[in-house]
Formats: structure tokens, sequence, C-alpha cells
């Protein structure tokens, strides 16, 4: 991982109040790290701490880093994968909503909540 990155993500888990959300947070950069398809970078929007994975030029998935879990989008980009509907992701996420730019987000809490989101839009 580059330097930079590194030194992203040990302040990004710093601002996490337990271990299991920096557990969350090092599973999804870690997962994103080893994408082939997608490259993927953590960087402050403002204040704001996020991770993208990017493709062609576009983002489709992307989140920000919160005290105790992470606000996942599936951006305009992503609605293609079918994987990454909203119909397909209420049934793991309940509280997955399209917001007013026609992204979906939601809240992943665990790890395991992690993985599962992974698999569904990457394998």
């Amino acid at each position: 991982m580059d330097p930079s990155q590194t030194k992203l993500l040990k302040l990004y888990a710093g601002s996490m109040t337990s271990a299991a959300a920096r557990d969350l947070l090092t599973y999804l950069v870690d997962y994103g790290m080893s994408l082939r398809s997608h490259s993927f970078t953590l960087r402050d929007k403002g204040y704001l701490h996020t991770g993208r994975y990017e493709v062609d030029g576009k983002w489709p998935y992307a989140f920000i880093v919160n005290r105790a879990s992470v606000l996942f989008y599936v951006r305009r980009a992503g609605r293609t994968n079918p994987a990454a509907s909203l119909d397909s992701l209420v049934h793991h996420f309940p509280d997955a909503k399209q917001n007013n730019r026609g992204e979906i987000q939601f809240y992943v809490n665990s790890e395991v909540e992690a993985r599962v989101l992974m698999n569904k839009l990457f394998e």
C-alpha cells in the first residue's frame, strides 16, 4: 500500500470508536486494494474521510467513514450492476434507499456485512 494511503487508513481508523468498526474499515480497504477490476483510494473530501472504488475514470462505489460504521454509496455508475440494485441490496441492508442524486446509500456496520456487500458487488 502506498505510504500516503497507509497514513490515511491509520488516521481514519483512529477516528472510529471500536475495534469492530476499525476491522470493518480495514476489510473494505484491503479488499479494495486487492481488486484487479477497480482501483481503490482513500481520500479526504473536505472534512469527510472517504474511500472510492474506481474503474474507467468513474467511481461506481464509494463510502464515507463514520465513527462506528461506513455510509456506503452505489453511485449512478454502479447502478448498472444488477447486484447493486435497490431491490437486491435492501435484503441485506434494510436502511438502503435512493437519495436525491439517484445513488443508493446505506450503512455497513460490521465486517460480516462488508463481506456480503463485496461478494455481491465484485464476485
